[in-house]
């Protein structure tokens, strides 16, 4: 009995000292990334991401039927702002905090507790069509769990990029072929 007490408490100390230890080769800042190629003009695809209220058309973050967004500054660009609260996804807010038209928006988005992420928008034109990256830098992860959640996080967060970008192309290249890649606002 002593020998099978002692073997667990061995285990569990391996257990405890790996889970310390690892985490210190692990990043403390996460990025995920993913970009795709959207048969639009770069404005009508800018404009999508820079105008926070059009997300809701696209963003994989907002099909929650529980989410009450409160929006304040301006309805686009530097200073404009989302504050938001959902059953699922708790309470946040995101704020545009740089953008060079049809070319990058940055956001920064703080979820309370969790931690602070910060969004990198590039767009580039391709002889009408549009290139579209979409990044977020998860910052400041805390040793050691933090670590550990970054490293799920990035492998988690990546296909819901990828969905983002494909609900973002489908509304960017409907509203291209409806003409309103002539309104330039």
């Amino acid at each position: 009995m002593k020998a099978s007490l002692r073997l667990t408490v061995q285990i569990i100390a391996v257990v405890i000292v790996l889970f310390l230890a690892i985490p210190i080769f692990l990043p403390d800042n996460v990025t995920i990334k993913s970009s795709t190629e959207i048969n639009a003009p770069v404005h009508v695809v800018f404009l999508q991401v820079n105008t926070l209220k059009k997300r809701k058309a696209w963003s994989p973050f907002e099909n929650d039927s529980t989410m009450k967004n409160t929006y304040s500054g301006p309805v686009k660009g530097v200073g404009a702002q989302r504050t938001w609260v959902s059953e699922r996804l708790g309470k946040g807010h995101m704020a545009i905090t740089n953008c060079i038209p049809d070319r990058l928006i940055e956001t920064k988005l703080d979820f309370g507790t969790p931690g602070t992420v910060e969004g990198h928008w590039t767009f580039a034109d391709n002889n009408g069509h549009t290139t579209v990256q979409w990044q977020l830098h998860i910052l400041k992860l805390n040793y050691p769990l933090g670590r550990w959640v970054g490293t799920v996080l990035k492998k988690m967060m990546k296909p819901v990029l990828e969905k983002g970008l494909n609900h973002l192309k489908a509304v960017a290249e409907e509203q291209g072929k409806n003409g309103m890649h002539t309104q330039k606002k």
